[in-house]
This record gives structure tokens, sequence and C-alpha cells, in this order.
């Protein structure tokens, strides 16, 4: 079996596709010949469309790292008829290789052959998984293959009962069988710990970003605010996400709506798809600020979009690390955010921006303000955030931490080895 099994027995139009998609993964960058130090990882994702902020680290990772010390071949698990689905394309936009896996039905069989064949075929050091069904599928492909097994724990923001009651619980205990599980934030780890995880499999990995890449261009931003139908005197509130019950972009628009009342100058754009697009549409409509507040879905130009910006506020309730956070503060734009999950690890209070608490629209609107109103402060925090992006949040330094839990995790499969042949030998 090949590694693209999975496109066989399905629709003509969809294996059509699936073979298109399993063509771009042919012409992916092949893997050099690797080196006495080079790591060869096998990293399985079900991504569902456009994905989130995580496909976009596992891209960046696999595009930015020295070939010569980390190699890593990406998997990607995505369903039939996911129709916006494109992460061969924008693997191979950054350079690195990807495998298109179909899954036909919830627990398809045929996933786990063809991540079979690949490792089989691919002489790779470890299995490392994104999320729970990738971790499910990189424990039992590790184990069969006699690799270590690493994951990378982003959160568990799932809303519906069956993530939140069976898949998220069962994902947690089987974290605690792997050889090391990065954790994007402190909260995450303290979550895994309370579940019972092996303190010192666990260590805390933030996101990071080229920073070079994310530079502010005067001439761009006024195209793109034109573009949009910004005047040259409005204020920006930007937002960026998956538009889902966590994200909280009802508060934001509420907290828009109060503040917009006493200045014509602001306005409010959304970046992101999501279950929520339409009715959140619909509740602008409702308080007739369609003119104003505009949620223009999934864009591929989030570098040319972060330019008409005069501010970024995240009003999530959860978070992992966001990296749409390092992001802005590598575009300098000054930034407003509640404290969920590991923003206060990434963005320091006061510091980098303002933070306030979950769930309080009027804090929102209070250091919406506050932004707005001392020019000097605002300054400072940005220039000093910026810093930061170019230093210990850049994809350099978690690249290097990322290679350290990949040896860590070598280490102790290397111990479990030596324990088990201990005692078969004495028995």
């Amino acid at each position: 079996m090949d590694a693209t099994s999975s496109v066989a027995m399905v629709p003509p139009v969809e294996a059509e596709r699936s073979a298109a998609l399993s063509a771009g993964a042919v012409n992916c960058p092949a893997p050099p010949a690797r080196g006495a130090a080079a790591l060869k990882a096998l990293v399985i994702r079900s991504v569902d469309g456009a994905g989130g902020g995580a496909e976009k680290i596992i891209l960046r990772t696999a595009g930015h790292a020295d070939r010569e010390r980390l190699q890593l071949t990406i998997c990607a698990i995505y369903r039939r008829g996911d129709c916006r689905f494109d992460f061969v394309e924008r693997g191979q936009k950054v350079g690195a290789r990807v495998i298109p896996v179909l899954q036909r039905s919830l627990w398809d069989g045929e996933v786990q052959r063809s991540l079979n064949a690949i490792v089989k075929n691919g002489d790779f050091d470890l299995v490392h998984g994104h999320d729970y069904k990738a971790n499910f599928y990189a424990l039992r492909i590790a184990k069969r293959h006699g690799l270590p097994a690493v994951s990378t724990a982003h959160g568990w923001t799932g809303h519906l009962w069956r993530e939140q009651r069976v898949y998220y619980p069962v994902d947690k205990r089987l974290l605690r069988k792997f050889h090391a599980v990065i954790c994007v934030s402190s909260d995450i780890r303290n979550e895994l710990l309370r579940a019972g995880a092996p303190p010192l499999r666990l260590r805390t990995v933030l996101n990071g970003i080229n920073a070079q890449k994310y530079q502010r261009n005067d001439e761009t931003r006024g195209a793109v605010r034109r573009e949009l139908g910004f005047g040259p005197q409005a204020i920006v509130i930007g937002a960026v996400g998956r538009v889902e019950p966590q994200k909280r972009f009802d508060l934001l628009i509420e907290a828009f709506a109060r503040l917009a009342r006493h200045s014509s100058e602001l306005q409010l754009l959304i970046v992101g798809a999501g279950s929520l697009l339409e009715p959140l549409r619909a509740e602008v409509r409702r308080r007739g600020l369609e003119q104003r507040c505009r949620l223009v879905g999934q864009r591929a130009d989030m570098l040319r979009l972060y330019q008409a910006f005069d501010m970024y506020v995240q009003s999530s309730d959860y978070e992992g690390t966001p990296t749409v956070l390092v992001e802005a503060m590598a575009m300098r734009i000054p930034i407003v955010a509640t404290d969920a999950g590991g923003t206060t690890e990434l963005v320091r209070p006061g510091e980098h921006g303002l933070i306030v608490p979950k769930q309080d629209v009027e804090a929102l609107c209070s250091a919406i303000e506050c932004t707005l109103a001392q020019p000097e402060l605002t300054l400072q925090r940005i220039e000093v955030g910026r810093r930061r992006t170019e230093q210990e949040l850049s994809l350099d330094y978690r690249t290097e931490q990322v290679i350290d839990a990949y040896r860590h995790a070598a280490s102790v499969f290397r111990r479990e080895n030596e324990k088990r042949r201990g005692k078969r030998q004495r028995g």
C-alpha cells in the first residue's frame, strides 16, 4: 500500500480531488539526505477547512527549520467534501512537505493504514501528533513501529458535547503515555498535570514567528484601507480568529457598539470563518452597524490586512497561546486582550499591551479608550513588544525548543526500552 491509498474507492469527483492533492505533495521539496545530527519527524494533524493558529505554527516550523538538523513531514488528515482544505498548497508556499490523507468517515481505518505505510517508507525518528485525533493515531503508530511519541497540546476549545465529554478526556489520558508533550501555555501544562501527566515529560513552548516578515508599510497600508473603504481618519479595530463561541466576538461587537456612539471614526474589522459568522453578521445588521462593523470571513492575505489595523483586540474566553497576538506585536499594532489561556505569557500586562478580565465589556471598552487616549504609552508598549517578537517569541527560538523536546522524547523512549529489557532479563 502506498501513502495515498486512502484515495481509493471514493466517488469520482472526490478521488480526482484527492489525487490532485497527493500530486501536490509529490511536488513539494523532497527532504535531502539526512545528516548525522538531523531529526526526522512525522507530524500528524487533522485539518478542518483552512485551520487556525495551530496549522500556521506547524507549517512555519516545517518551512523554517534548518533541514540539516530537523526534517518534518506533515500528514494532513482532511475530511471528504472539505472544499476549503488548502493545506498542501500552503505547505508548498513555505517549502514544507505535506502529504494529504483522506478521511472518509469519523474513524476511517484507511487513515491508520495510510499513516502506517508512510512511516514504513519514511525512516522517521519519531511521530508527533497535534490534536486529539492525531494523538490517537500517533500513539498507535509509534507503538507499532517502535518510535518515540510526541504531542503538542494546543488546548481543548471545542464546545460540542462529544468533544467536552468524550474526546478531550480521552485525549488527556492518552497524553500521559507520550514521551514528551509540548504545551503551548502554562495553563495547558497545569491542566495536563491535573489529569495525571508525568511532570518531567511536559514542557511549555510558546508560539513564535519570523518577525522579519511582519513590517509596516505606509504605501500598502493606504492601498488596503482604500480597498476596504476606510477613510484616512478612520480608527480601525481589528480582530482575527475562528468565528466560534470561545472567541466571544459577540462581546467585541457589544463593546464596539458602545464606543461607536461617541466616536464616528471607529471601525471594526473581524477576519475569520466559523459557525457563528452569519449569526454575528445578523447581529451587526440588527444594531444598524453594517457600515462600520464588518465580518469579512476567511482571508489568505493577513499580512496585507494587518496594515489596515490601528489596534488589535482579543475578546476570547479561551485561548492556547494565540499566534495572532504575536503577529500583531510584530506589526507594531497596539493590543488589548482578555486574560485567556496563555495570553499573558505572550503579552505581558502593561508592558506589551493592556490585559482585561474575560467577559467584561466595560473593561474592554475602557482599555480600548486608554490605548487611544495615551499615544505615548501605547507607542512604548508596541516598541517593546516588537523587540520581544525578534527574541524569545521568534520562530528560531521556538524551533530550538521543539528540537530539544524531540531529543528529550528520544531519551525517555530509550530509558523505557532499557527498563523493559532489564525486566525481561531478570524474569
